[in-house]
């Protein structure tokens, strides 16, 4: 049998064409290097005891399957890519549109302010208060009968005089009247999408809303 660490001169490394650097001796294989290790392995096998093929026929298969797998890894972070920046295309195009999202205030700045109500059930009335940052009522809206969905309303922020209210945040509480009794309902409010924040890697993009802060894209519920 001949010793396949005395054939030729120098080491395995310089043989097989193979840096014997440190660095690279820790790195994983490749797949020419495997399979010239493999060879190698062939040439210099003892012919009393040759390789099992089975054996060998398991090695190429597991690698096969290891190179498979970190080829669709690097075609998955092509894909990811590609569409983060479609995305990130898309979203330039919402500023300066009206995005809804779950708000318990309005932003009121001397000119109408939008929101909805989430109805679960079908209601003989919907009564929408609209309060001070002090908690006092400064007015209410009744929207009457409505089903169930979003409700959407809007509110001119004038007082009973026909004055505005002074600019700022004026909290919504809406209850809506139903079979069980009165009930309390979740509420959204209208605001520009002012900015498309594309995040850091591993963070969603988020939008910017005038008067109502950051947002995430899961939580818009509609874009008008």
């Amino acid at each position: 049998m001949t010793d396949i660490s005395a054939a030729g001169s120098g080491s395995i490394y310089d043989q097989l064409g193979l840096s014997e650097t440190p660095s690279q001796r820790n790195d994983q294989l490749g797949r020419e290097d495997f399979l010239r290790l493999l060879t190698t392995q062939m040439r210099y096998q003892d012919p009393t005891q040759p390789m099992n093929p089975d054996q060998m026929l398991t090695q190429l298969a597991q690698f096969s399957s290891v190179q498979g797998l970190e080829d669709l890894n690097r075609n998955f972070q092509s894909l990811a890519v590609s569409l983060v920046s479609s995305q990130a295309l898309q979203a330039t195009q919402l500023v300066g549109k009206q995005a809804l999202v779950p708000a318990e205030t309005l932003n009121f700045a001397e000119e109408p302010v939008a929101g909805a109500v989430e109805l679960l059930f079908d209601s003989s009335n919907v009564t929408i208060r609209i309060e001070n940052e002090q908690g006092e009522l400064v007015d209410t809206l009744q929207l009457d009968a409505q089903s169930a969905g979003l409700v959407h309303f809007q509110w001119d922020g004038l007082d009973e005089n026909g004055d505005p209210y002074p600019p700022g945040k004026y909290r919504i509480r809406a209850t809506a009247v139903g079979a069980s009794g009165t009930q309390g309902l979740d509420s959204y409010a209208l605001a520009r999408i002012d900015s498309v924040d594309f995040g850091t890697i591993g963070q969603p993009m988020t939008v910017q809303l005038r008067g109502l802060g950051s947002f995430t894209f899961d939580q818009i519920r509609q874009i008008a």
